[in-house]
C-alpha cells in the first residue's frame, strides 16, 4: 500500500492540500501521504486505548475534536464534517444520515475523523471555502479502511479462510463493515484477487448486473443463463462459467470466472476468483454456440 511521493508523482501530481499535508506531517518532503495518515491514526488509537476489533468510534471523535454529532434525514449524502469556529481548537460538528446502514455510518464516522487531520495540518486551506479535493477524499477512504479493518489483524483473520461468500460475510461481520468495504480492503492488501458482483433478479432467467466491487463496471451477462437461475432457486451455487458483453454489434468480450454465488433477498451475490468444482465447456464451444466473434478475457479478469 505504501509508496514514496516521488513514485506517486510519476503517476499523478499531488494536489496542493495533500502535498502540504505530506510535507508538514511527514518526516521528509518525500514522505508518502498514506504512510503519514496511517501513522497519525496509529498514534490516535494508542491515545484512546483501542484494543477491540470493533471499537466505538466516539472516543476517537472526541480525541479529534468532534464535539457534536447530529443524525439527519436530509439528502446530503452519508455525512459531513463542519468546523464550529475558524481554527482547529474550536472543534467540529459531525452530521450523519440516520437512515444509512450501521456499517455505512461507521465508515462515514471513520472517514470524517481522517478529515480532522487536514483541518489541523493545512488550516489555511480547510478553514476557508474550498472545493472537495478528490485526493484528500481517497486518502480519507484509505484511512477509514485502516481504522476499521487494520492491516495486521485482517491479514491474520483472512489467512486461514477460503475465498468464499461465507468467508466474506464472516470477515465483514467481524469488523462491522459492509461486504463491499471488506472486498475492497482484501483486494487493496492483495489478500484476495476477487470481484464481487451484485445481480438483481427481474424475471425468470433474467438477471441484471447492478454493480461490481473490485473492478470497473461493464454490462456483463451470463453466457449460460441457467447458472444464475440454479443459484437463485437453490440459494447457493458454485463452479465455473462465462460472462459476456457486446463490444460492438458483431463482437463480444467473454470472461471466464470461478465463482461462489449466494442469494440475499432480491440480490444474487457472486464472488469470482474462487476455486470452483465444475469445469465449463471450452470457450471455443461457447463462441460457436453464440455465433459471435469474441475478445477473450483471462480467468476472472476485468
Amino acid at each position: 500500500m505504501t509508496e514514496s511521493v516521488a513514485n506517486r508523482s510519476s503517476e499523478y501530481r499531488l494536489s496542493k492540500i495533500v502535498r502540504l499535508f505530506a510535507e508538514r506531517a511527514g518526516p521528509s518532503a518525500s514522505s508518502d501521504p498514506k504512510s503519514i495518515l496511517k501513522k497519525l491514526l496509529s498514534e490516535m488509537k494508542r491515545a484512546v486505548g483501542w484494543r477491540t476489533k470493533t471499537p466505538r468510534l466516539e472516543a476517537a471523535q472526541s480525541a479529534r475534536g468532534v464535539l457534536q454529532t447530529h443524525y439527519t434525514i436530509d439528502g446530503d449524502g452519508d455525512g459531513r464534517l463542519e468546523p464550529i469556529g475558524t481554527t482547529f481548537d474550536y472543534g467540529f460538528k459531525l452530521y450523519l444520515n440516520r437512515n444509512a446502514p450501521k456499517t455505512r455510518v461507521r465508515f462515514t464516522q471513520a472517514h470524517e475523523i481522517c478529515h480532522t487531520f487536514f483541518y489541523q495540518i493545512v488550516p489555511e486551506l480547510k478553514f476557508r471555502p474550498h472545493p472537495e479535493d478528490a485526493q484528500e477524499e481517497r486518502l480519507c477512504n484509505f484511512g477509514a479502511a485502516e481504522l476499521l479493518m487494520p492491516e495486521r489483524s485482517l491479514r491474520e483473520d483472512a489467512k486461514p479462510l477460503p475465498r468464499s461468500i461465507d468467508s466474506l460475510f464472516l470477515l465483514a461481520d467481524g469488523y462491522c463493515v459492509s461486504i463491499e468495504a471488506m472486498m475492497s480492503r482484501l483486494r487493496s492488501l492483495q489478500l484476495w484477487n476477487c470481484e464481487l458482483y451484485f445481480w438483481h433478479y427481474e424475471s425468470e432467467r433474467d438477471f441484471v448486473l447492478d454493480r461490481v466491487a473490485g473492478s470497473r463496471y461493464l454490462p456483463w451477462k451470463w453466457s449460460d443463463p441457467a447458472v444464475p437461475v440454479r443459484a437463485w432457486r437453490n440459494g447457493r451455487h458454485s463452479g465455473h462459467s462465462y460472462l459476456e458483453h457486446y463490444v460492438d454489434r458483431e463482437c463480444k468480450h467473454f470472461k471466464s470466472i470461478s465463482f461462489d454465488a449466494r442469494r440475499e433477498g432480491a440480490t444474487l451475490l457472486v464472488l469470482s476468483g474462487v476455486a470452483g468444482s465444475r469445469v465449463p465447456p471450452p470457450l471455443w464451444q461457447v463462441i460457436q454456440d453464440e455465433g459471435a466473434t469474441c475478445r477473450a478475457g483471462g480467468p476472472d479478469s476485468g
